[in-house]
């Protein structure tokens, strides 16, 4: 019997089991293995979205799930929905067996900063009283969401690096501390560069308390992706913003969508054959 074989056993229920146990126990598993097998753990969600709805649990097994939802969205990086559920549970937050009320609100900024446009971060987390209540109290983080919403960018970056030395001992998060670094700071180059046509390289490293060679390399990178919408123009020395064309872009994105279905459709069709 292989592994997944063991853990689909495991999944397995008698069906003398009432439906509120059937649901613990379900997202007991969760718990247990949310950092395992995806494909599993997300059919695990179903099915306690599925004893939910059906036998119409009680209102804490549903708020239980919203955070364990939020959890696993979170394990495999999808930040935005991650964030949405964290921050629809920061009133009803039952989850302690998951973990504490703290990290919970760790969790919240950390995704929200990264999903959410700033003026929801003023609305949703800065003013939040649940957050609020908390927030001084975990190390480093409220200096963090300060930093970054004030435009404070040489404090944001470095409580970045305390932040990513949590990250990186965290047994959801390690996997991503290095690629959440490098969207914060995505995030951040976007949030200074926005209201300038131009702007000094050597002003802008004076701001994020950097070299210019680590801006100089660090911006080139993130252009080459795609991810910071400027160019750099190494004669002057200045950072030059490229307003992006919201129909070119559309059209980019719809393209490529449409090659990323034609390539999996020609795969799912070379495996029917």
């Amino acid at each position: 019997m292989t592994d997944g074989d063991k853990l689909i056993e495991a999944t397995t229920e008698p069906e003398t089991e009432s439906h509120g146990t059937r649901f613990d126990n379900t997202l007991k598993f969760i718990k247990e293995h949310i950092t395992e097998d995806p494909k599993l753990i997300r059919r695990n969600i179903e099915k306690a979205h599925s004893l939910l709805e059906e036998h119409q649990l009680d209102w804490e097994r549903k708020n239980r799930l919203i955070v364990y939802e939020a959890a696993f969205s979170m394990v495999i990086r999808d930040f935005h929905k991650a964030a949405a559920l964290f921050l629809e549970s920061l009133a009803t937050f039952n989850a302690t067996e998951l973990f504490s009320y703290e990290d919970f609100v760790f969790y919240t900024v950390v995704t929200a900063l990264n999903a959410l446009p700033r003026p929801e971060i003023r609305a949703k987390v800065v003013h939040a009283p649940e957050i609020l209540a908390v927030i001084h109290a975990i190390p480093h983080l409220e200096a963090y969401l300060n930093a970054l919403y004030k435009c404070q960018y040489r404090e944001f970056f470095c409580q970045l690096g305390h932040i990513l030395e949590r990250l990186r001992a965290d047994p959801l998060l390690a996997p991503h501390a290095t690629r959440y670094g490098k969207e914060m700071r995505v995030i951040a180059y976007t949030q200074y560069l926005q209201p300038y046509h131009d702007v000094a390289l050597a002003s802008m490293a004076r701001e994020f308390g950097v070299s210019e060679d680590f801006l100089d390399a660090d911006l080139a990178r993130f252009i080459c992706l795609g991810k910071v919408h400027a160019k750099i123009n190494r004669v002057t020395a200045q950072v030059i913003t490229v307003r992006s064309d919201s129909k070119m872009e559309l059209y980019t994105q719809t393209r490529q969508r449409g090659d990323m279905l034609f390539d999996r459709i020609n795969k799912l069709a070379s495996l029917l054959q």
